[in-house]
Protein backbone atom coordinates (compact mmCIF):
# COMPACT_ATOMS: atom_id res chain seq x y z
CA UNK A 1 0.00 0.00 0.00
CA UNK A 2 1.28 3.45 -0.74
CA UNK A 3 0.69 6.40 1.96
CA UNK A 4 -2.54 7.57 0.39
CA UNK A 5 -3.96 4.33 0.31
CA UNK A 6 -3.35 3.97 3.83
CA UNK A 7 -4.58 7.34 4.74
CA UNK A 8 -7.89 6.85 2.93
CA UNK A 9 -8.84 3.17 3.31
CA UNK A 10 -7.52 3.08 7.10
CA UNK A 11 -9.22 6.55 8.17
CA UNK A 12 -12.43 4.96 6.64
CA UNK A 13 -12.14 1.31 8.03
CA UNK A 14 -11.06 2.93 11.32
CA UNK A 15 -14.05 5.44 11.89
CA UNK A 16 -16.15 3.16 10.68
CA UNK A 17 -15.01 0.47 13.01
CA UNK A 18 -14.93 2.14 16.55
CA UNK A 19 -17.14 5.32 15.56
CA UNK A 20 -14.14 8.03 15.58
CA UNK A 21 -11.31 9.01 13.15
CA UNK A 22 -7.72 7.38 14.20
CA UNK A 23 -5.07 10.11 15.79
CA UNK A 24 -2.09 7.76 14.13
CA UNK A 25 -1.32 6.29 10.60
CA UNK A 26 1.43 3.93 10.12
CA UNK A 27 2.68 2.42 6.90
CA UNK A 28 4.83 -0.53 7.71
CA UNK A 29 6.75 -2.66 4.59
CA UNK A 30 7.40 -6.11 4.26
CA UNK A 31 10.95 -6.94 3.30
CA UNK A 32 12.53 -8.24 0.26
CA UNK A 33 15.67 -9.91 0.00
CA UNK A 34 17.42 -9.78 -3.03
CA UNK A 35 20.21 -12.13 -1.98
CA UNK A 36 21.79 -13.77 0.91
CA UNK A 37 19.32 -16.50 1.87
CA UNK A 38 20.11 -18.45 5.49
CA UNK A 39 22.55 -16.48 6.76
CA UNK A 40 21.72 -13.52 8.93
CA UNK A 41 21.13 -15.71 11.83
CA UNK A 42 25.14 -17.30 11.59
CA UNK A 43 26.51 -13.57 11.41
CA UNK A 44 26.86 -13.56 7.70
CA UNK A 45 25.55 -10.89 5.25
CA UNK A 46 22.46 -10.02 3.15
CA UNK A 47 21.27 -7.48 0.84
CA UNK A 48 17.37 -6.77 1.33
CA UNK A 49 15.16 -3.81 0.87
CA UNK A 50 11.83 -2.61 1.96
CA UNK A 51 9.03 -3.76 -0.19
CA UNK A 52 6.44 -1.43 -1.23
CA UNK A 53 3.83 -3.76 -0.16
CA UNK A 54 2.86 -3.29 3.14
CA UNK A 55 0.29 -3.33 6.07
CA UNK A 56 -0.95 -0.28 6.70
CA UNK A 57 -2.20 0.74 10.66
CA UNK A 58 -4.05 3.49 11.93
CA UNK A 59 -4.83 3.75 15.87
CA UNK A 60 -6.38 5.59 18.67
CA UNK A 61 -5.35 5.59 22.39
CA UNK A 62 -7.93 4.59 24.85
CA UNK A 63 -7.89 5.32 28.47
CA UNK A 64 -8.07 1.56 29.75
CA UNK A 65 -5.48 -0.83 29.46
CA UNK A 66 -7.09 -3.20 26.94
CA UNK A 67 -6.36 -3.36 22.85
CA UNK A 68 -8.99 -3.59 20.40
CA UNK A 69 -7.92 -4.60 17.13
CA UNK A 70 -10.18 -4.80 13.51
CA UNK A 71 -8.37 -7.02 10.88
CA UNK A 72 -10.24 -4.96 8.12
CA UNK A 73 -9.31 -7.51 5.07
CA UNK A 74 -10.95 -10.46 7.42
CA UNK A 75 -13.81 -8.37 8.75
CA UNK A 76 -13.14 -9.77 12.14
CA UNK A 77 -11.92 -7.97 14.76
CA UNK A 78 -10.11 -9.45 18.45
CA UNK A 79 -9.56 -7.43 22.10
CA UNK A 80 -7.48 -8.74 25.15
CA UNK A 81 -6.45 -6.72 27.87
CA UNK A 82 -2.77 -5.77 28.89
CA UNK A 83 -0.77 -7.14 30.03
CA UNK A 84 -1.21 -9.71 27.38
CA UNK A 85 -0.99 -13.09 27.60
CA UNK A 86 0.15 -14.78 24.14
CA UNK A 87 -1.28 -18.29 25.39
CA UNK A 88 -4.52 -17.00 25.58
CA UNK A 89 -7.45 -17.68 22.67
CA UNK A 90 -7.39 -14.96 20.11
CA UNK A 91 -7.06 -14.58 16.71
CA UNK A 92 -3.69 -15.82 14.87
CA UNK A 93 -2.46 -12.65 13.81
CA UNK A 94 -2.92 -10.89 17.53
CA UNK A 95 -0.35 -13.34 18.83
CA UNK A 96 2.26 -10.86 17.14
CA UNK A 97 0.58 -7.31 18.92
CA UNK A 98 0.71 -9.39 22.31
CA UNK A 99 4.37 -10.85 21.73
CA UNK A 100 5.47 -7.16 20.62
CA UNK A 101 3.76 -5.58 23.50
CA UNK A 102 5.41 -7.87 25.62
CA UNK A 103 8.66 -7.13 24.70
CA UNK A 104 8.54 -3.90 25.03
CA UNK A 105 7.00 -4.16 28.46
CA UNK A 106 10.15 -6.73 29.19
CA UNK A 107 12.39 -3.68 28.34
CA UNK A 108 10.96 -1.37 30.89
CA UNK A 109 8.28 0.65 28.57
CA UNK A 110 5.14 1.49 29.52
CA UNK A 111 1.98 0.37 27.07
CA UNK A 112 -1.12 1.58 27.48
CA UNK A 113 -4.55 0.98 25.75
CA UNK A 114 -5.42 1.53 21.82
CA UNK A 115 -8.08 0.73 19.44
CA UNK A 116 -6.30 -0.86 15.86
CA UNK A 117 -7.26 -1.43 12.63
CA UNK A 118 -5.41 -3.48 10.25
CA UNK A 119 -5.26 -3.74 6.51
CA UNK A 120 -2.48 -4.23 4.04
CA UNK A 121 -1.39 -5.84 0.11
CA UNK A 122 1.54 -7.72 1.98
CA UNK A 123 0.62 -11.33 1.45
CA UNK A 124 1.18 -13.54 4.41
CA UNK A 125 3.57 -16.25 5.11
CA UNK A 126 5.04 -15.71 1.55
CA UNK A 127 8.38 -15.32 2.77
CA UNK A 128 8.16 -11.61 2.56
CA UNK A 129 8.30 -10.94 6.39
CA UNK A 130 4.80 -10.15 6.83
CA UNK A 131 5.45 -11.12 10.77
CA UNK A 132 8.27 -8.29 10.55
CA UNK A 133 5.76 -5.76 9.35
CA UNK A 134 3.32 -6.55 11.46
CA UNK A 135 5.38 -6.51 14.23
CA UNK A 136 6.91 -2.76 13.65
CA UNK A 137 3.64 -1.18 12.72
CA UNK A 138 2.52 -2.70 15.93
CA UNK A 139 5.28 -1.15 17.98
CA UNK A 140 5.17 2.11 16.28
CA UNK A 141 1.18 2.46 17.29
CA UNK A 142 2.34 1.54 20.93
CA UNK A 143 4.96 4.15 20.48
CA UNK A 144 2.39 6.46 19.97
CA UNK A 145 -0.71 5.82 21.88
CA UNK A 146 1.81 5.47 25.12
CA UNK A 147 4.15 8.56 24.75
CA UNK A 148 7.00 6.26 23.85
CA UNK A 149 9.46 7.93 21.32
CA UNK A 150 11.85 4.24 19.90
CA UNK A 151 14.56 5.15 17.07
CA UNK A 152 14.04 2.60 13.83
CA UNK A 153 17.34 0.20 15.51
CA UNK A 154 15.98 0.50 19.01
CA UNK A 155 12.32 -0.98 17.12
CA UNK A 156 13.70 -3.13 14.87
CA UNK A 157 15.86 -4.76 18.00
CA UNK A 158 12.34 -5.37 20.23
CA UNK A 159 10.44 -6.97 16.88
CA UNK A 160 13.24 -8.97 16.69
CA UNK A 161 13.11 -10.15 20.52
CA UNK A 162 9.65 -10.82 19.98
CA UNK A 163 9.96 -12.88 16.96
CA UNK A 164 12.31 -14.67 18.99
CA UNK A 165 11.15 -15.17 22.44
CA UNK A 166 7.63 -15.00 21.83
CA UNK A 167 7.23 -16.96 18.17
CA UNK A 168 10.17 -19.83 18.55
CA UNK A 169 11.09 -18.51 15.31
CA UNK A 170 15.47 -18.40 15.84
CA UNK A 171 15.66 -15.68 13.00
CA UNK A 172 18.44 -13.44 12.38
CA UNK A 173 18.14 -9.33 12.02
CA UNK A 174 17.56 -9.20 8.52
CA UNK A 175 14.08 -8.83 8.28
CA UNK A 176 13.22 -6.49 11.28
CA UNK A 177 16.28 -4.09 10.08
CA UNK A 178 14.96 -4.08 6.46
CA UNK A 179 11.61 -3.17 7.03
CA UNK A 180 12.76 -0.71 9.80
CA UNK A 181 15.60 1.13 8.27
CA UNK A 182 14.52 0.27 4.13
CA UNK A 183 15.04 3.87 1.89
CA UNK A 184 13.42 4.49 -1.41
CA UNK A 185 15.55 3.17 -4.37
CA UNK A 186 18.18 1.38 -1.80
CA UNK A 187 18.99 -1.94 -0.63
CA UNK A 188 20.88 -2.61 2.47
CA UNK A 189 23.63 -4.46 2.41
CA UNK A 190 24.34 -5.07 6.50
CA UNK A 191 26.75 -7.25 8.03
CA UNK A 192 24.62 -9.53 10.65
CA UNK A 193 27.47 -10.04 12.67
CA UNK A 194 28.22 -6.50 12.94
CA UNK A 195 25.51 -5.03 12.26
CA UNK A 196 27.24 -2.54 9.43
CA UNK A 197 24.73 -1.51 7.08
CA UNK A 198 25.72 0.02 3.61
CA UNK A 199 23.23 1.63 1.42
CA UNK A 200 23.36 0.56 -2.28
CA UNK A 201 21.28 2.18 -5.08
CA UNK A 202 19.33 -0.46 -7.44
CA UNK A 203 19.05 0.40 -10.57
CA UNK A 204 16.83 -1.64 -12.04
CA UNK A 205 17.42 0.20 -16.03
CA UNK A 206 15.28 -1.64 -18.19
CA UNK A 207 14.28 -4.94 -15.71
CA UNK A 208 12.34 -5.45 -12.97
CA UNK A 209 12.07 -7.46 -9.72
CA UNK A 210 8.95 -9.89 -9.69
CA UNK A 211 7.91 -12.10 -6.75
CA UNK A 212 5.95 -14.94 -7.83
CA UNK A 213 3.64 -16.34 -4.58
CA UNK A 214 3.48 -20.12 -4.73
CA UNK A 215 0.39 -19.98 -2.40
CA UNK A 216 1.97 -23.03 -0.81
CA UNK A 217 2.28 -21.78 3.29
CA UNK A 218 4.06 -22.54 5.72
CA UNK A 219 4.91 -21.88 9.57
CA UNK A 220 8.51 -21.56 10.29
CA UNK A 221 8.15 -22.59 14.19
CA UNK A 222 6.71 -25.60 12.94
CA UNK A 223 8.92 -26.13 9.63
CA UNK A 224 12.70 -26.98 9.46
CA UNK A 225 14.09 -23.92 9.79
CA UNK A 226 14.87 -23.64 13.50
CA UNK A 227 17.27 -27.27 12.04
CA UNK A 228 18.83 -25.80 9.78
CA UNK A 229 19.69 -22.92 11.81
CA UNK A 230 20.84 -25.32 14.60
CA UNK A 231 23.39 -27.61 12.14
CA UNK A 232 24.41 -23.90 10.75
CA UNK A 233 25.73 -22.66 13.73
CA UNK A 234 27.30 -26.24 14.70
CA UNK A 235 29.09 -26.28 11.97
CA UNK A 236 30.55 -22.67 12.67
CA UNK A 237 31.16 -22.93 16.12
CA UNK A 238 32.99 -26.15 15.20
CA UNK A 239 34.83 -24.29 13.54
CA UNK A 240 35.15 -20.89 15.37
CA UNK A 241 36.20 -23.07 18.25
CA UNK A 242 39.74 -23.40 16.55
CA UNK A 243 40.86 -19.81 16.77
CA UNK A 244 41.67 -19.33 13.37
CA UNK A 245 38.75 -17.10 12.44
CA UNK A 246 37.33 -14.03 14.01
CA UNK A 247 34.31 -14.85 11.39
CA UNK A 248 33.21 -17.11 9.12
CA UNK A 249 32.73 -14.03 6.46
CA UNK A 250 36.36 -13.80 5.89
CA UNK A 251 36.45 -17.25 4.44
CA UNK A 252 36.72 -16.71 1.51
CA UNK A 253 38.86 -19.49 -1.00
CA UNK A 254 37.37 -22.78 -2.02
CA UNK A 255 40.50 -23.93 -0.77
CA UNK A 256 39.66 -22.93 3.30
CA UNK A 257 36.46 -24.43 2.82
CA UNK A 258 37.64 -27.58 1.36
CA UNK A 259 40.34 -27.79 4.33
CA UNK A 260 37.97 -26.99 7.25
CA UNK A 261 34.83 -29.14 5.81
CA UNK A 262 37.31 -31.97 6.05
CA UNK A 263 36.90 -32.14 10.27
CA UNK A 264 32.86 -31.75 10.20
CA UNK A 265 30.68 -34.18 10.01
CA UNK A 266 29.34 -34.99 6.54
CA UNK A 267 25.31 -34.03 7.46
CA UNK A 268 26.71 -30.25 8.34
CA UNK A 269 29.40 -29.72 5.39
CA UNK A 270 26.82 -29.21 2.95
CA UNK A 271 25.00 -26.19 5.67
CA UNK A 272 28.42 -24.67 5.64
CA UNK A 273 29.33 -24.96 1.96
CA UNK A 274 25.94 -22.66 1.16
CA UNK A 275 26.84 -20.42 4.35
CA UNK A 276 30.43 -19.82 2.96
CA UNK A 277 29.35 -19.22 -0.86
CA UNK A 278 26.53 -17.64 -0.01
CA UNK A 279 28.52 -14.64 1.34
CA UNK A 280 30.48 -14.77 -1.49
CA UNK A 281 27.14 -14.28 -3.47
CA UNK A 282 26.22 -11.00 -1.81
CA UNK A 283 29.74 -9.74 -2.18
CA UNK A 284 28.98 -10.37 -5.80
CA UNK A 285 25.69 -8.75 -6.34
CA UNK A 286 27.24 -6.00 -4.52
CA UNK A 287 29.31 -5.29 -7.54
CA UNK A 288 26.95 -6.12 -10.07
CA UNK A 289 24.47 -3.36 -8.34
CA UNK A 290 27.48 -0.97 -8.20
CA UNK A 291 28.60 -1.59 -11.98
CA UNK A 292 24.82 -1.85 -13.31
CA UNK A 293 25.46 -5.43 -14.38
CA UNK A 294 22.44 -6.71 -14.48
CA UNK A 295 22.89 -10.28 -16.81
CA UNK A 296 26.21 -11.39 -13.87
CA UNK A 297 23.41 -10.43 -11.14
CA UNK A 298 20.80 -12.70 -12.40
CA UNK A 299 23.14 -15.60 -12.86
CA UNK A 300 24.36 -15.10 -9.07
CA UNK A 301 20.36 -15.05 -7.94
CA UNK A 302 20.03 -18.28 -9.61
CA UNK A 303 23.26 -19.75 -8.32
CA UNK A 304 21.79 -19.09 -4.99
CA UNK A 305 18.38 -21.09 -5.57
CA UNK A 306 21.19 -24.15 -6.45
CA UNK A 307 22.87 -24.07 -3.56
CA UNK A 308 19.72 -24.00 -1.68
CA UNK A 309 18.22 -26.50 -3.19
CA UNK A 310 20.62 -28.64 -3.13
CA UNK A 311 23.22 -27.40 0.28
CA UNK A 312 20.53 -26.22 2.21
CA UNK A 313 17.38 -28.57 1.44
CA UNK A 314 15.08 -25.65 1.96
CA UNK A 315 13.06 -25.81 -1.47
CA UNK A 316 10.11 -27.61 -2.18
CA UNK A 317 9.01 -29.14 -5.76
CA UNK A 318 6.85 -26.22 -6.29
CA UNK A 319 9.34 -23.66 -5.94
CA UNK A 320 11.91 -25.67 -7.87
CA UNK A 321 9.09 -25.77 -10.81
CA UNK A 322 8.70 -21.81 -10.73
CA UNK A 323 12.14 -21.65 -10.98
CA UNK A 324 13.03 -23.84 -13.59
CA UNK A 325 10.08 -22.71 -15.90
CA UNK A 326 11.31 -19.28 -15.07
CA UNK A 327 15.17 -20.06 -16.09
CA UNK A 328 13.71 -21.53 -19.23
CA UNK A 329 11.40 -18.28 -20.47
CA UNK A 330 12.89 -15.63 -22.17
CA UNK A 331 13.44 -12.87 -20.67
CA UNK A 332 14.82 -14.07 -17.34
CA UNK A 333 17.73 -12.66 -16.00
CA UNK A 334 17.58 -14.93 -12.43
CA UNK A 335 15.50 -16.93 -10.31
CA UNK A 336 15.13 -18.23 -6.98
CA UNK A 337 13.32 -19.19 -3.71
CA UNK A 338 13.31 -15.85 -1.49
CA UNK A 339 12.98 -16.41 2.23
CA UNK A 340 13.13 -19.40 4.27
CA UNK A 341 11.78 -21.89 2.04
CA UNK A 342 9.23 -25.07 3.03
CA UNK A 343 7.02 -22.75 0.58
CA UNK A 344 6.36 -19.36 -0.10
CA UNK A 345 7.90 -17.14 -3.31
CA UNK A 346 10.19 -16.90 -5.41
CA UNK A 347 12.33 -13.70 -6.88
CA UNK A 348 12.75 -12.69 -10.85
CA UNK A 349 14.67 -10.61 -12.26
CA UNK A 350 12.86 -10.05 -15.86
CA UNK A 351 13.68 -7.83 -18.83
CA UNK A 352 10.55 -5.51 -18.91
CA UNK A 353 9.74 -5.64 -22.26
CA UNK A 354 9.19 -9.45 -21.25
CA UNK A 355 7.00 -8.98 -18.13
CA UNK A 356 3.90 -9.27 -19.30
CA UNK A 357 4.51 -12.74 -21.18
CA UNK A 358 6.44 -13.66 -17.89
CA UNK A 359 3.47 -13.73 -15.90
CA UNK A 360 1.08 -15.23 -18.01
CA UNK A 361 2.91 -18.27 -19.31
CA UNK A 362 4.13 -19.60 -15.34
CA UNK A 363 0.58 -18.30 -13.61
CA UNK A 364 -0.55 -20.63 -16.82
CA UNK A 365 2.05 -23.54 -16.41
CA UNK A 366 1.76 -23.77 -12.62
CA UNK A 367 -1.53 -24.22 -12.52
CA UNK A 368 -1.11 -27.21 -15.08
CA UNK A 369 1.34 -28.71 -12.66
CA UNK A 370 -0.30 -28.03 -9.72
CA UNK A 371 -3.87 -26.61 -9.87
CA UNK A 372 -2.89 -23.56 -7.75
CA UNK A 373 -2.47 -19.69 -8.98
CA UNK A 374 0.04 -18.05 -8.79
CA UNK A 375 -0.01 -14.52 -7.67
CA UNK A 376 2.54 -12.10 -9.15
CA UNK A 377 4.08 -8.99 -8.30
CA UNK A 378 6.41 -6.54 -9.16
CA UNK A 379 8.83 -4.84 -6.10
CA UNK A 380 11.21 -2.16 -5.25
CA UNK A 381 12.29 -0.42 -2.55
CA UNK A 382 10.61 1.36 -0.24
CA UNK A 383 10.44 3.33 2.75
CA UNK A 384 10.94 1.68 5.89
CA UNK A 385 8.28 1.55 8.80
CA UNK A 386 7.15 5.43 9.08
CA UNK A 387 4.01 7.37 10.39
CA UNK A 388 1.67 8.90 7.55
CA UNK A 389 -0.08 11.65 7.87
CA UNK A 390 -3.76 11.95 8.50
Amino acid sequence: MDDKEVASTLTLGFSQSFGTPPEILVNSPGRINLIGEHTDYCGGLVLPFASNLSIGFAALPRPEPRVAVEYLDLGEGDSFALPPRIEERGMASSRYLKGVIQALQSNGYRVGGMDLAIMGDLPIEAGMSSSAALELGTCMCAEFCSNLRLDPLTRAKICHQAEREYFGVQCGIMDQYACALGERERVLLIDCATGYIERIPLKLDGSALLVCDSRVRRELSNSAYNLRRRECEEAISLIMSRGKYSSLVEMREDSEWEMEAENLPLRLQPRLKHFIEENQRVRWATECLKNGDLERLGKIIYQSHCSLRDLYHVSIAQLDFLVDRAMATEGVLGSRLMGAGFGGCTLNLVLKEHVDSFKKRIAAEYRERYGLEAVLYEVYPSEGSHFVSI
